[in-house]
């Protein structure tokens, strides 16, 4: 499918419309200086083929059309530089931003389920990366070398027909035959082109996956999957580009076959006119070469429909997306606005399936009220629709039947930004963007004062961290968040809702990431900020909401029991069930599986240490901040290593290469042959009785044709088919070395998964389109360039000189256009748009904070920011483009004015006939015209050994982590002994600031150690460190009385399975995200990891089980149910070593009680090591020693009694605070 190519301007404005008009009306001036040159070509030749005897009169009649050439040259400078590139190629990039704006701003409109159904990151990236830039080039310069080529064509008609009008009706007769031929081609082309869009977006999204979950990659060991999806995916892509390839070949070659063989019939009609006395020989060359010119100028708008074609298809998806009508749009300022607001509730028999999942049905009558002022806790097990209550009154979705009302207002008749601006949202699992800590909050009110920032990060009870960081407010985050603990993650999002002070509050599990003590004064500050508000809380942990005035008990999305706290434990019903189920796993110590060692025979407890915050880095988002980022100098990357690396590649390959490349060789003796032959055959027409040799010199130029029918064929079939192979190697090489890469890497703000990924998809681009077209041609040009010049010194060696002087004209304005281009399009440009799709591609993955915010102008402001530095670029660069580029052109028509004017010196002189000077000109004027063309392939050439040069760079880099360093440790068996030794760590972002600060933990094999402490105490560091997913800064981390850096790090990670607090899943079926823990995994182990984590249940229940389809990043699944999945994921694995990082934080109390009696029973069966962190304390009681840290260090080490038996201790405390 693709769109009109009038549709293509749809964004134009005035300015625009004054630009291609003013570039169109010179670009046909542009096209009209060919065929005009050739009419006095024609009278040149007449004038001395007719006056050979009177030498002087020569001279003097092609002396006066040799000056009129001149004007002409001189006039087309200024003319091309308005044509070619700055009118079109300025009003090209005006429009491309106008569209890549207009995408995001309906992108960030459309409805929640939009990006359920059918968008995702990876494939919107790729689109804002790649798709744009190919509309960029269908609506910039090539439109107005596709106007001056077709000026050309019709212009060289026209002189055509007034010079001789027999010939000119015969060309035009074979213009059918050549508009059928390319009509096909472009439809077959454009269908190839399509498929292999939709293989290379699902390649990317893959990798954009892939990288933006590379912890999980890594602490499964499936770097190996990964890979295998990504390559096969771009098999597909590169089976079709070899299609479409051959039929490049076919349409081009057809196209001149036929051209040649048209050439072959005028000519030889032409002599039977001049022998008839109808005509003489110079009007039939006029009129043969405006056909010529005429018809290799149509024959070059074939590339330009290609790129004509390819953006109209990739227009198609983007302005699809642009005029979509949003079915929830925050956008619509249509709807009441009432004046005040109480916040009084309804849910009226609401019917509710996700439209992802229509089968499925959540809702079936839902009634629920809930009091102005008052708050009201949602309670159930995982998937009975809690969530779904939030996610429906902020008006992600619509219900399929029933109504919400807000203060007696079906909220379907409310204006959706005044809705969302005043329902504030902590979800469970928090969002924060790659920002300052200052910006994230300052989502929640765009003109929130630094006191209001403060004042909400203190009621959070962030403060306390965020000021101990050096750089306190403007510390950055760092990419999906990865330097902050989940607890401070919570925190920053808790004073990001606080600071927009809405009306109603809806908390999805809001402090579930909290230790005890945060917990407590959050919950306090949440309590005063719930005065007086609507409040709607979701929650596991029933401790927390006892205090609700409602109480709503879900199951099976209805409501089964509502009230206070007492009067549901009076009922003795569901919720007292639940209550008792949490108590139990609270109170029962007795169910420890091990006896409990002294804990002073293996632990050394350390003392806390002062902390000091040091000076961090600085940085600033390209999301959010508005102040310009400081350039980092970087490593000029040197051309000839990537022309190196891209013939090792190309090597492989051979045998393509090297067929493609005679048949190019081939190709490109064609025209200077033809313009031998040509002048052979002109030459006759001023010799009576010279017929027969006519007809043979045409019989040679139809042969000539049907040549370029077959080369072009092998021409670019072979070369397609090396490109996409080549290309493909490198995407793969380079998505290797990225997987290779440690995690320090990737905490970088450049090496984002949406930077990466459209790293990879557009320099592999940018080689495949400069390997299978560009250089095939280039090596024709080139045999063209050789052959002209050497028949040209074997014709008459004086002339060839004289018209080889000529060539720098071209030459040094081709070089300067090179030099410039190369440096505009494959440079600093690139890097800008690259920075503006990581803006789009962060925005949308976080599509539901940024909507519940209502912060899409936000992001669209930052988005027009990023764009702005390329559109002031391309200005400069259209105004020097174009002069340089003018200047080429006009040395061009220079040179063949020059050529002319020697011809006739040599010929008044007599040191050559007319023929041969003639023939000389001829065939080098020919090969100047083909020496600018091939220097028009720079630019795309330098771009792509560019692309080589950057994907080199990933490729070549030396992780500091080698995942198979060689001679590393694999012991057949492991046991599990873990040992901290005075360890020390920082994270590599922030050197300065401590984590763990001589840190000493010793875990024999077998046992299970509870780390607990408050939030950004360094947890969830040491379970990094066992990871290897960071080295320590100082002292050592032992397996086995081995230093973890002398194992093999994949065979490590191999025997550690690893449940994170928020579970990351993929965008494939619950069976693959479970086997993800084991490849080969049998369907009786799959089955039975997923009743060990309490999984089986939902996932039989529904239609499609265990092929059901998560979703992006699990969207499609509650909390619970992705965190069930990730744990039946690392049982499956079945590890010597077991690491939960809150691993039952998400799930309601009877599948935690389940799956926590599991992971026991799992612990006791093997008798592994595990090391658990736990914000809930009844879940560690019964481990055989808890640790308790504060600042990076342990302050209490033992068992839950023997900490217990110190009132005064910080255990106890913590307990007694629970």
């Amino acid at each position: 499918m693709q769109v009109s190519f009038r549709k293509l301007f749809k964004y134009a404005d005035g300015l625009d419309c004054l630009l291609m008009a003013t570039g169109s009306l010179a670009a046909i001036a542009h096209g009209l200086v060919l065929p005009i040159n050739m009419y006095y070509f024609g009278r040149i030749v007449n004038a001395l083929a007719t006056n050979q005897s009177d030498r002087d009169a020569a001279g003097s009649a092609v002396l006066k059309f040799a000056i009129a050439m001149f004007i002409v040259a001189l006039n087309s400078g200024w003319v091309t530089w308005l044509a070619e590139v700055w009118c079109w190629l300025y009003t090209g990039e005006r429009q491309s931003s106008r569209i890549r704006v207009r995408y995001l701003e309906s992108l960030l409109h459309q409805e929640v389920a939009f990006f359920d159904t059918e968008a995702n990151t990876g494939s919107i990236v790729n689109h804002i990366a790649s798709d744009i830039l190919l509309v960029q080039d269908a609506m910039g310069e090539k439109v107005g070398g596709f106007i001056h080529n077709m000026a050309t064509f019709i212009g060289g008609v026209v002189v055509a027909l007034f010079n001789g009008w027999q010939i000119a009706l015969l060309a035009i007769a074979t213009v059918p035959l050549l508009a059928g031929t390319g009509a096909v081609y472009t439809r077959l082309y454009t269908a190839m082109f399509t498929r292999s869009q939709a293989s290379h977006a699902q390649a990317s999204s893959i990798a954009e996956q892939t990288i933006s979950q590379i912890r999980t990659v890594y602490s499964f060991v499936q770097e190996s999957r990964a890979l295998t999806s990504f390559s096969d995916a771009l098999q597909a892509a590169r089976k079709v580009g070899e299609r479409g390839g051959l039929i490049r070949g076919m349409g081009l070659g057809l196209t001149l076959g036929i051209v040649n063989c048209s050439w072959a019939l005028e000519l030889w009609c032409g002599s039977i006119l001049v022998s008839k006395g109808h005509i003489d020989g110079g009007k039939i060359l006029t009129a043969v070469f405006c056909i010529v010119f005429g018809g290799m100028a149509l024959g070059q708008t074939t590339p330009e429909l290609q790129v004509f074609s390819r953006g109209r298809v990739a227009a198609y998806n983007i302005f699809n997306i642009i005029d979509r009508a949003s079915k929830i749009d925050s956008r619509n300022i249509e709807g009441e606005v009432p004046e005040n607001l109480d916040g009084y509730i309804e849910f009226d028999d609401i019917h509710f399936r996700y439209p992802a999942r229509p089968d499925v049905t959540i809702f079936q009558g839902l009634s629920l009220e809930v009091p102005a002022g008052s708050s009201v806790a949602l309670v159930g097990e995982s998937g009975s629709g809690k969530s779904t209550v939030i996610s429906l009154l902020q008006r992600f979705y619509n219900p399929i039947s029933g109504e919400i009302r807000l203060d007696g207002r079906n909220i379907a008749h409310l204006q959706l930004k005044w809705l969302r601006k005043n329902i504030g949202v902590v979800a469970q699992e928090p969002v924060l963007f790659a920002t300052s800590i200052k910006e994230n909050i300052r989502l929640g009110k765009i003109d929130a004062t630094d006191e209001e920032i403060e004042a909400a990060a203190t009621a959070s009870n962030a403060i306390g961290f965020i000021m101990q960081l050096p750089e306190r407010f403007e510390t950055q985050v760092g990419y999906s968040t990865a330097q902050l603990s989940g607890g401070q993650k919570q925190r920053i999002a808790l004073a990001r809702m606080i600071v927009k002070n809405p009306t109603i509050l809806l908390l999805d599990e809001a402090t579930s990431a909290l230790d005890i003590e945060s917990e407590h004064k959050v919950k306090d500050a949440l309590d005063a900020v719930m005065v007086n508000r609507t409040a709607i809380t979701v929650a596991h942990r029933l401790s927390t909401i006892q205090n609700a005035k409602k109480i709503a008990v879900f199951s099976k999305g209805k409501v089964i029991e509502l009230g206070t706290h007492e009067q549901l434990l009076e009922k003795e019903g569901a919720y007292a069930t639940l209550v008792r189920l949490q108590e139990r796993n609270k109170d029962n110590h007795e169910h420890c599986l091990l006896v409990v060692t002294r804990p002073e025979t293996y632990f050394q407890p350390s003392s806390l240490s002062p902390y000091r915050p040091s000076l961090d880095r600085t940085g600033n988002s390209p999301l959010l901040s508005q102040e310009p980022k400081k350039q980092q100098s970087e490593i000029e990357l040197r051309r000839w290593s990537s022309l190196w690396q891209l013939c090792k590649l190309a090597g492989r390959n051979w045998l393509e290469l090297s067929t493609g490349s005679v048949a190019a060789l081939v190709t490109g003796c064609i025209n200077p042959l033809f313009a031998l032959f040509l002048i052979e055959v002109v030459q006759l027409y001023y010799q009576p009785g010279s017929m027969h040799k006519v007809n043979r010199w045409c019989a040679i130029i139809t042969a000539l044709g049907a040549t370029a029918i077959c080369t072009n064929i092998f021409q670019h079939y072979l070369y397609a088919k090396a490109a996409e192979s080549i290309s493909q190697k490198l995407e793969e090489h380079a998505f290797t070395a990225i997987l290779e890469n440690e995690i320090e890497w990737f905490d970088k703000e450049e090496n984002t998964s949406n930077a990466l990924t459209a790293q990879l998809s557009s320099n592999a681009s940018s080689v495949r389109t400069a390997m299978s077209d560009r250089v095939c041609l280039l090596l024709q040009y080139t045999t063209s360039i050789c052959l002209a010049m050497a028949l040209g010194f074997r014709i008459k060696w004086e002339m060839a000189i004289i018209t080889i002087a000529t060539f720098p004209f071209s030459m040094v304005g081709g070089s300067m256009k090179q030099g410039f281009l190369q440096k505009g399009f494959a440079g600093d440009l690139e890097k800008l748009h690259a920075k503006a799709s990581n803006v789009a591609g962060e925005a949308v993955s976080n599509i539901r904070t940024l909507a519940s915010f209502c912060a899409e102008a936000k992001i669209l402001g930052v988005f027009k920011d990023q764009l702005s530095q390329p559109l002031k670029q391309s200005f400069m660069r259209a105004q020097k483009g174009g002069i340089l580029f003018g200047l080429s052109q006009c040395g061009l028509h220079l040179a063949n004015a020059t050529g002319l004017w020697y011809v006739s010196l040599l010929v008044k002189k007599g040191r050559s006939n007319y023929a041969d000077a003639l023939k000389v000109f001829q065939i080098l004027a020919w090969t100047g015209y083909v020496l600018a063309e091939a220097l028009n392939l720079f630019p795309d050439i330098t771009k792509a050994l560019h692309s080589v040069a950057c994907l080199q760079k990933i490729t070549r880099r030396k992780t500091q982590m080698r995942p198979d360093e060689p001679h590393s440790r694999k012991p057949d068996d492991i046991l599990g002994e873990v040992e901290f030794i005075e360890v020390d760590f920082s994270y590599p972002s922030r050197p300065l600031v401590p984590v763990l600060s001589k840190f000493n933990l010793h875990m024999r094999a077998g046992m299970t150690v509870a780390l607990v402490g408050s939030s950004g105490s360094g947890k969830s560091s040491v379970i990094q460190l066992v990871m290897r997913f960071y080295d320590p800064t100082a002292g050592r981390v032992l397996l086995d009385g081995h230093n973890l850096r002398n194992y093999n790090l994949r065979w490590l990670r191999k025997h550690i399975s690893l449940v994170n607090q928020e579970p990351s899943l993929f965008s494939t079926s619950i069976r693959s995200n479970i086997t993800y823990g084991k490849d080969n995994a049998t369907e009786e182990e799959t089955i039975a990891a997923a009743r060990i984590a309490n999984a089986h249940g939902f996932i039989s229940s529904l239609p499609q089980g265990y092929e059901t389809s998560v979703g992006e990043r699990g969207v499609q699944l509650s909390g619970g149910q992705k965190q069930r999945i990730a744990i039946a994921r690392a049982v499956i694995k079945d590890p010597a070593i077991l690491m939960l990082d809150e691993a039952t934080s998400a799930l309601d109390s009877e599948s935690e009680r389940a799956v926590q009696q599991a992971l026991d029973e799992i612990l006791e069966r093997r008798n592994r090591t595990t090391l658990v962190i736990a914000h809930r304390l009844s879940t560690v009681r019964h481990a055989h020693a808890i640790a308790v840290l504060q600042q990076g260090r342990i302050v209490e080490l033992g068992s839950h009694d023997h900490l217990m038996a110190d009132p005064r201790g910080a255990y106890a405390r913590m307990i007694q605070e629970g």
